[in-house]
């Protein structure tokens, strides 16, 4: 049973791990194409269109570690794996919805006469 309860603990963190590095580079390399120097238009549409992997990413990893985190509550009766789980969803809503829709907002308006508000 101990095995058992060792082995879930690090298929969670291994999957947190992995969920983490994943985010970041979507997360880097959607707000990497706002620094382009090439066309604003096709900036704004690589921006659009990785931005929104790294949403649908978000959800999916969030959704496998809520069911990780799970089993860990499960079998050892403690919810440290959910709060990680809850902290890791937070962290990286708050980074898209903070600092990369601003940044975008930032970049429609300077390069390409975006006169909208941000909502």
């Amino acid at each position: 049973m101990l095995k058992m309860l060792a082995m879930w603990s690090k298929i969670y963190l291994a999957v947190l791990g992995l969920s983490v590095t994943v985010m970041t580079f979507f997360t880097i390399y959607s707000w990497s194409w706002l620094q382009s120097i090439g066309q604003p238009q096709a900036a704004a549409d690589g921006f659009s269109f990785y931005a929104g992997i790294a949403g649908f990413m978000l959800w999916l990893t969030a959704v496998v570690l809520l069911a990780l985190a799970n089993g860990v509550l499960w079998l050892t009766n403690k919810a440290w794996a959910m709060w990680v789980t809850f902290a890791y969803a937070a962290v990286f809503l708050g980074i898209k919805y903070f600092w990369l829709g601003e940044a975008f907002f930032r970049y429609k308006k300077t390069n390409l006469t975006y006169d909208g508000s941000f909502s």
